[in-house]
């Protein structure tokens, strides 16, 4: 309802899974409620730019939203079910650059380093599940 990027990072920070605006089209809450769904947090556009510019001047100032597009979801679950890049390009007849593009965007937006750490957040937000 508030367009306070105060507000949505202390919803977020709260463990709020989305943040949508009162004025959203129906096509944003959609998919704010998707990405809830799947454990991804979601932040209406508006705000999320807002936090963003907040976030380059200052790491320490927002906690960046986590938001994967769905070509990266794709690119997590098959790493996280132990394909390799080879495997996962052939899948989505992508190259194998692009692959490995994907896997470092994705790492760098949720704030991780290690294979291990991929697939236990892959894992935790319901991208696969565990055997």
């Amino acid at each position: 309802m508030n367009n306070s990027v105060e507000y949505a990072r202390a919803a977020m920070q709260a463990g709020a899974s989305a943040f949508v605006l009162k004025n959203s089209p129906s096509t944003v809450l959609l998919q704010a409620i998707r990405d809830a769904l799947r454990g991804v947090p979601y932040v209406a556009p508006e705000i999320e730019q807002a936090m963003n510019e907040i976030f380059m001047r200052d790491p320490k100032a927002v906690n960046r939203p986590q938001h994967l597009t769905d070509r990266q979801r794709e690119v997590l679950q098959m790493l996280a079910e132990g394909r390799t890049l080879r495997e996962i390009a052939d899948t989505l007849q992508i190259s194998y650059r692009t692959v490995r593009f994907h896997k470092v965007r994705i790492m760098e937006e949720l704030g991780i380093t290690k294979n291990a750490e991929l697939v236990q957040y892959a894992m935790k937000h319901g991208f696969v599940n565990p055997s």
